[in-house]
């Protein structure tokens, strides 16, 4: 996979100075201040073939510029006073890293101590393993812990945020599965990292991150992207994760960026030369339909890094990176607009075009200038607080006519089922009214049959009737039998005794 590591850096001063820092090929990494209206020539700040690089913006309004040499190591230039001065804080060769390029790294200032994340890539296999080292005092480099493989990158490899209790978050894609995002935390009280929590996996690849600590929320923005289908997938953690939800969805989904601007949240992206925003202003409960912002030409927009100490930007802005047109200026996507003083324009060019004064009047005309500034300044206040005021109402509107809707929704599902209730009704009041008329003419019909069965129970009353007598007949019949019989015996026995004492008389005198 090809590595894509130019990450344009866009710093402003507390004076509303802006620098825009970038690697230009066969060059090394260059700068430009923004100033009259428009960016000055490209002034060298490192002479590299090295194209990744850091840049950080101390309190005191240091531009801290970390990038590599030659031989590797990772080399400190500082910024102050107009001047550039160099030292090399990490050396390839102290640390044995000749067999390993460091392909990405990321510097973190924890009061005295400097915290360093880089990326080792083996020259041979190309795995990659991302790995955490300390600096004590910025002198004392203490012993590098791995943190774990990473999966191949394109553009900006991890993320670093710092939350509500001075916890490291260590955002990236893991290696151990395709397709799996997620981040560790570091505690700094007792040194140890935490098990990997995933926030994204699946079978689809990602297009481009967004990742934005406020408080104890975390707002993660991300695109997933098929061959054929782009979608824009939101997720945020205040005490617990929640459910992810889907923005948007089209073909062409490309940049994404997520900042608050006060207390409102704001999501934008890019999408086929068309840039997109909603907003939401209950910290990504819901948010607002998407809308075409307007339109950009691709080719010149720019996700930068930024940084920025100008009191504008501290009191009302919360990100660490904005999408740029490089066409217009030092214009911020969609920021610019809905706050132009955020953009650090000092004074219009057409404005001081029109002021030319003498040399003995230039305090005079500084002072009106800085009048000027300052009235732009309290109109730009003014048209943001409407603004800000006309999103709320807007999102309330959309709010109620989700509620609306869904209302409507339920009451049509009620009078769905009120008319199939009433259809219900009166198909059962239709077989109420069949059974009946079966019914009486059942009744019709069973009124000859009650004859019948009346005229078949009074046979059967008679027949039984007869049945009885016929049984008392038979049974005084055999009473009768049973006589004549006891009266037949007696007789035969009696006969019997008849004949034997006839025949002693008769043939009794024989034997003398």
């Amino acid at each position: 996979m090809d590595v894509n590591l130019s990450i344009p850096y866009l710093i402003k001063l507390e004076s509303g100075e802006l620098y825009r820092f970038y690697y230009e090929a066969k060059v090394g990494i260059v700068y430009q201040i923004f100033n009259q209206g428009q960016w000055s020539e490209n002034i060298v700040a490192y002479k590299t073939e090295k194209e990744y690089f850091y840049v950080y913006l101390s309190p005191d309004n240091k531009i801290h510029l970390f990038c590599q040499d030659a031989l590797n190591s990772i080399v400190l230039c500082i910024y102050q006073q107009d001047k550039w001065s160099e030292q090399v804080i990490f050396s390839s060769r102290t640390n044995s890293l000749n067999a390993v390029d460091i392909v990405y790294f990321y510097v973190l200032f924890y009061g005295n101590d400097l915290h360093l994340f880089y990326i080792l890539q083996d020259k041979k296999s190309k795995n990659k393993v991302l790995l955490h080292q300390i600096s004590l005092d910025k002198n004392h480099w203490m012993t590098p812990k791995v943190v774990d493989s990473i999966a191949d990158f394109k553009g900006k490899a991890f993320d670093i945020q710092v939350d509500h209790k001075d916890n490291i978050l260590l955002f990236y894609k893991n290696r151990r599965e395709d397709y799996v995002f997620g981040y560790r935390r570091y505690s700094r009280a007792n040194g140890i990292w935490s098990d990997y929590f995933i926030i994204e996996n699946g079978s689809l690849p990602f297009e481009d991150y967004s990742v934005l600590q406020y408080h104890d929320d975390i707002h993660v923005l991300y695109i997933k992207k098929d061959n054929f289908y782009s979608r824009l997938f939101y997720r945020c953690k205040s005490s617990s994760w929640k459910k992810s939800i889907t923005l948007f969805e089209n073909s062409g989904i490309k940049h994404c960026s997520v900042f608050l601007l006060d207390d409102h949240l704001w999501i934008i992206w890019t999408c086929e030369n068309k840039l997109y925003s909603c907003y939401s202003t209950d910290k990504g409960e819901h948010f607002s339909i998407p809308s075409i912002h307007k339109e950009v030409n691709m080719n010149y927009l720019t996700k930068s890094s930024f940084k920025s100490n100008f009191s504008k930007d501290i009191a009302h802005l919360t990100t660490k990176e904005v999408l740029m047109d490089n066409l217009n200026k030092s214009q911020l996507l969609v920021i610019s607009e809905l706050f132009p003083t955020i953009s650090g324009y000092d004074i219009p060019a057409e404005i001081e075009s029109k002021v030319e004064s003498p040399k003995e009047n230039i305090l005079s005309m500084d002072s009106n200038l800085n009048f000027i500034r300052k009235q732009m300044d309290e109109v730009y206040e003014k048209i943001y607080i409407c603004k800000k005021s006309l999103n709320e109402k807007e999102q309330q509107i959309s709010q109620l006519n989700f509620t609306l809707q869904l209302k409507n929704n339920d009451i049509a599902k009620l009078d769905y089922h009120l008319n199939e209730l009433k259809k219900e009704k009166e198909e059962l009041t239709m077989e109420n009214k069949i059974l009946k008329e079966k019914f009486i003419m059942s009744e019709e019909k069973l009124v000859p049959k009650e004859f019948q069965l009346k005229t078949l129970e009074d046979r059967c009353t008679s027949q039984q009737t007869e049945i009885a007598r016929l049984q008392s007949e038979i049974s005084s019949l055999k009473k009768e039998l049973e006589s004549l019989k006891v009266s037949y015996s007696h007789v035969m026995e009696i006969s019997k005794k008849n004949k034997s004492s006839l025949f002693n008389k008769l043939f009794g005198d024989s034997d003398y």
